[in-house]
């Protein structure tokens, strides 16, 4: 969960771990979420629909339950498959190769967020399977991304777990260590 858990942990470092800082990314990510539903309505139909459909989003109860939440998971899971959504929706209109880019980093980045991601994922690749070349782009930014991401989690070997501090996590049954300085972040990287 590094798209959760590295905002989280800049947020904490440079604010302050309180009940604020924690809600201020799953409440960022709604606000995003308002728009990119507007941007997507926007681009499949019309302004008008884009327009209710931001309203009926901004309305949406799980939306204003979760928004608040400061470890609420799905709103920054729905914002994550809204991105992957619109730089799909502009990659099928466009033959320009930063939307395949955008689109195979929001595909990480859903991935990454949580494991549910690879449901919006899977469908966006059979879909692209259409135009060979998309398809083949598609999968090799894909490979990339998760090269990046295993080179990483081999390089820093589990720096990310001990970013929090002191928070409990019970699958691994033990507290985590907390970082120093951000300077252990920098040696885990040369």
């Amino acid at each position: 969960r590094i798209a959760i858990g590295i905002p989280k942990f800049l947020l904490f470092k440079f604010a302050g771990i309180n009940e604020f800082t924690s809600m201020i990314y799953p409440f960022t990510c709604s606000v995003l979420l308002i728009y990119l539903v507007y941007a997507i309505a926007s681009k499949l139909f019309d302004r008008k629909v884009g327009l209710w459909a931001a309203v009926l989003m901004a309305h949406s109860p799980f939306d204003m339950a979760y928004a608040s939440i400061g470890w609420s998971t799905d709103i920054i899971l729905s914002m994550w498959i809204a991105v992957h959504i619109l730089m799909f929706v502009k990659c099928m209109h466009s033959e320009r190769m930063i939307h395949l880019i955008l689109l195979t980093l929001s595909s990480w980045l859903l991935y990454r967020t949580k494991i549910y991601g690879a449901f919006v994922i899977i469908p966006t690749f059979f879909y692209l399977f259409q135009n060979r070349k998309k398809a083949v782009l598609y999968l090799l930014g894909s490979a990339l991304w998760i090269s990046i991401d295993v080179l990483i989690m081999y390089r820093i070997e589990g720096v990310l777990f001990r970013f929090v501090g002191d928070l409990h996590v019970s699958h691994l049954g033990n507290y985590l260590q907390p970082l120093t300085n951000l300077n252990d972040l920098k040696k885990a990287f040369l």
